[in-house]
This record gives C-alpha cells, structure tokens and sequence, in this order.
C-alpha cells in the first residue's frame, strides 16, 4: 500500500511542486482529507473555548481567595496537526520514483515478488521472465521504500522484510533482438529462374 500512494503521489509532481505535495500528504495523514484543512479551524475554536473555560474557573478561585495554580492546557490543533517525523522521508521515496518512472511502474510487482514470494521461500522470482524487475535500480527503490516503512510502523514489522542483501538483485532486463538481422536470416532465397535474365 505505501508503495502505491507513492507511485500516486509522484504522478502528481508532474502538476505540483514538492512543497505542496507535501502540505497535501500532511493534511491526509493529520486530518484525514487532503483537501480540506477546515477542520484545524474547528479545532482552533475549541482551543479557545477549552481556553476561555479555564480562565472562568481560575477567576472562580481567585475571586474566594484561592491562590491561582497555571496548568499548560493542551492545545488539540497542535496535537492533530503535528506531522509525522516520516514525513520528509515518504517525499524523498515519492521524489526517486518521480525520477525513474519506468521502475517505479515496475516497483510494485517486484516487492509483491520480493515480500510475498522470495521471503515466504519460494523461488519463482528467480525465474528468467522476472530478470527485468531485480535490477539494482529497483532494490534501491524497494530499500528506500522499507526505509520509510520503518520509520511508519517500526522496526518489527520491517525488520522481517528487511533490505533483501540474499537475494539476487544484479539481474538485467533482456535485450532487445535486432529484428532486422532476424529478417536478413530468414529471407526467402530467389529462385533460379527468378534469378536468370530475360532472354
């Protein structure tokens, strides 16, 4: 899921700018709408109602002569909008799947190979019609993606993923045939009265 909405969200640098990008995925992370960010002045208002309560009752206090003790109320903006620590690492990852498009395409079926295939002891992965999604360009994704997921969810989980060291990433796409040698090759020979002169 996290490589998937950050294939999404790359796509979307092609019309915004990192900045923004991130101000979206925090907004969805932090209020859970992307889009709309008026719920933080919702919640502004209830810091000043919470606010305007407890000044009514230190008032109450101070006024029979109790001394007036200052307890820091939390603020539930602050607490609601506060931005993950992963944040700036996820748009990192988003930033290299914009730059190599073709294997960030790719990334997705190679880590279904990789996590659900190579780690549960299977070994279709190694199969020659897979050599072109276990090049190092798509480890390095994959690492960096177990990176961000970490730093999500901990060390536990991504722990028993870790950074794939056993398996064979040094693999390459497979060339393209010259289709015009191919045809040279199998061209059909003249015929020998094709090849005589008209007499």
């Amino acid at each position: 899921m996290l490589l998937l909405a950050a294939i999404r969200d790359a796509s979307r640098l092609d019309v915004v700018p990192a900045s923004d990008l991130k101000e979206r995925v925090a907004r969805a992370v932090t209020l859970g709408d992307s889009d709309n960010s008026q719920i933080l002045a919702i919640l502004s208002q209830a810091d000043e109602l919470v606010q305007h309560q407890v000044r009514r009752i230190y008032d109450s206090y101070t006024r029979v002569g109790a001394t007036r003790q200052d307890i820091a109320v939390a603020s539930l903006k602050s607490i609601v909008a506060e931005l993950p620590e992963w944040l700036d690492r996820y748009i990192d990852l988003v930033t290299k799947l914009r730059a190599n498009p073709a294997i960030a395409r790719e990334s997705v079926q190679t880590a279904e190979l990789a996590c659900f295939d190579a780690r549960c002891g299977d070994h279709a992965y190694t199969e020659a019609a897979f050599d072109h999604l276990f090049t190092p360009e798509h480890r390095y994704l994959l690492v960096t993606a177990i990176k961000v997921l970490r730093d999500i969810v901990g060390d536990q989980l991504a722990h028993t993923i870790g950074e794939f060291d056993d398996l064979d990433f040094r693999r390459a796409a497979p060339t393209i045939p010259d289709r015009s040698a191919v045809q040279a090759e199998h061209a059909t020979p003249k015929l020998a009265h094709e090849a005589r002169p008209a007499e």
